[in-house]
């Protein structure tokens, strides 16, 4: 998924009126994602079992469609899992596409 995040640059003329623009455009695209939850990947979040591969497979679908991964429960993980460079984390991770 490709956009331009700012349209129209020409407009803005000072620094806060980019840093607004940009703050404006990040909620839009922040509220116009698609959840990924880590349930539907099988992970527990009981804090006791195992949701590694879960959480992996929830960032990795959540990478290749542009969507988010809610993390509102407590995941053990027992091994790396890699968060990849267009993630990023704003109460849950965000990943654009």
């Amino acid at each position: 998924m490709s956009r331009t995040i700012i349209d129209n640059v020409s407009t803005l003329t000072t620094p806060q009126d980019m840093m607004q623009a940009i703050d404006d455009n990040f909620e839009e695209l922040y509220n116009n994602v698609i959840d990924f939850n880590p349930a539907s990947y099988g992970a527990v979040g009981d804090g006791t079992t195992d949701d590694t591969t879960a959480i992996t497979n929830c960032i990795t679908a959540a990478e290749t469609a542009g969507g988010r991964v809610v993390l509102d429960k407590i995941y053990k993980l027992t091994d790396k899992v890699n968060i990849p460079p267009r993630c990023v984390q704003r109460y849950c991770w965000f990943c654009s596409g």
